[in-house]
C-alpha cells in the first residue's frame, strides 16, 4: 500500500511539473503574440560614438535613427535579445533622433542626441573630436578615421601608399609562413606574416606618436571557429569576446595591423554605396583574417567584394590601421 502511494505521488508530481512547463511556454508564447509593451532605450555619447542600451520584454528587433524627429523607413537589425547594446558611428555632426522596436513592432520613445564632432578633410590631428570616416593627413600619409574615443583616434590608411606585399613566402623559411605546394607549406597566421613583421618593425618607426597596442588572434589558417566557422585567426580579442568565441592559440600585441572582416562589415553598414569609394580603394588589399583551409587569408577587392580564400603568397596593397594617442 505504501509503495503504491509513493508511485501515485510521483505520478502526480510529474503531471504537475509537466503542466507547469507547458503552461509556462504557453504563457510566454501568448506574451509574445499579444505583446503591447514598447522597448526602453537609453542613449549616450562617448567621443565620436553614440552608444545604445535597449531592453524589451520579448526581444529588441531593430533600431533606426534620423536627423529629423520622424521615424525613417529604414531599420537596422538588432540582436533579437531582451538586452541590446550597440555603438553607432554617425558620420556627421548634428542632432539625431533614435528609436528601437521589438518583434511586434512596438516602438520605443524617441531619444534625442547632439553629436559634436568635426567631419571633412583635415591636416594633422588636434584635440578635436573627429567624426567617423573623416579624412586626415598625418605622419606623411592619408588616412580615414574609424573611431575617435577616449583620447585615442583609430586611423585606416588610404589605398596604394605603401608597396604591395605578401603575407607568406614562396620559399621555405623558419621565420614566416610559406607555400611551395600542397604538400610543402606552413599556414598563414598574423604572427607569421611578412606584412606584420614589416609594419611592426619598420613602418612603425615612421609614426611619430604614441600608438596603442591591440591584441590579434594568431590562430592559423586551417582552423575553424568564429563567423561561418571560417576560423578566428586575425580577429581582434575584443571582436572574439563580443562574438562569444575563443582563440585557440594566443594573442599577439600589434601597434600596427590591418583591417578586419568585422570592421569592414561595420563600415559597409554605416555608409551608402556612393560614399564607399575610399574603402574599396584602387587596388585589392589584405585583411588579417585567416580562413578554415590552410594557406589562405582574407582580402578585399577594389569592387568591394570580401574574398575569404586569397593565396597568401600574392602581392596585394597594404593598408595599415593604427590607434594613436591624441
Amino acid at each position: 500500500m505504501k509503495k503504491t502511494t509513493i508511485i501515485m505521488n510521483s505520478i502526480y508530481i510529474l503531471i504537475f511539473v509537466l503542466v507547469a512547463v507547458i503552461s509556462y511556454f504557453y504563457i510566454e508564447k501568448t506574451k509574445k503574440e499579444n505583446d503591447i509593451i514598447a522597448p526602453t532605450l537609453e542613449v549616450s555619447i562617448v567621443g565620436s560614438n553614440v552608444t545604445l542600451k535597449a531592453h524589451d520584454n520579448t526581444g529588441v528587433k531593430a533600431y533606426a535613427y534620423n536627423s529629423v524627429n520622424q521615424i525613417p523607413e529604414t531599420w537596422h537589425k538588432a540582436n533579437g535579445e531582451k538586452e541590446y547594446n550597440d555603438t553607432l558611428r554617425i558620420v556627421t555632426e548634428g542632432t539625431y533622433y533614435i528609436w528601437v522596436k521589438d518583434f511586434r513592432d512596438n516602438i520605443s520613445e524617441v531619444k534625442k542626441v547632439s553629436l559634436s564632432c568635426k567631419s571633412g578633410r583635415f591636416d594633422g590631428i588636434s584635440e578635436d573630436i573627429y567624426c567617423p570616416y573623416s579624412s586626415v593627413n598625418a605622419f606623411g600619409y592619408n588616412w580615414h578615421v574609424l573611431e575617435d574615443n577616449g583620447g585615442y583616434i583609430t586611423l585606416f590608411m588610404d589605398s596604394e601608399q605603401l608597396n604591395r606585399m605578401n603575407h607568406c613566402d614562396t620559399l621555405q623559411t623558419s621565420e614566416y609562413c610559406y607555400y611551395i605546394n600542397n604538400e610543402d607549406y606552413d599556414s598563414y597566421a598574423w604572427d607569421k606574416s611578412i606584412i606584420n613583421n614589416y609594419l611592426n618593425k619598420e613602418f612603425v618607426n615612421e609614426i611619430d606618436a604614441t600608438l596603442k597596442e591591440v591584441s590579434v588572434c594568431t590562430d592559423r589558417s586551417g582552423q575553424t571557429g568564429c563567423i561561418d566557422n571560417d576560423g578566428c585567426g586575425g580577429y581582434l580579442n575584443t571582436e572574439i569576446n563580443d562574438l562569444g568565441y575563443f582563440c585557440h592559440k594566443q594573442f599577439i600585441a600589434s601597434k600596427v595591423r590591418l583591417l578586419t572582416l568585422l570592421e569592414y562589415s561595420d563600415i559597409l553598414s554605416d555608409l551608402d554605396e556612393s560614399e564607399l569609394y575610399w574603402v574599396y580603394g584602387t587596388s585589392d588589399y589584405w585583411t588579417m583574417n585567416a580562413w578554415k583551409k590552410p594557406i589562405y587569408a582574407g582580402s578585399i577587392r577594389k569592387d568591394g567584394t570580401y574574398v575569404i580564400d586569397t593565396d597568401t603568397t600574392k602581392e596585394l596593397d597594404v593598408r595599415p590601421v593604427i590607434v594613436v594617442k591624441k
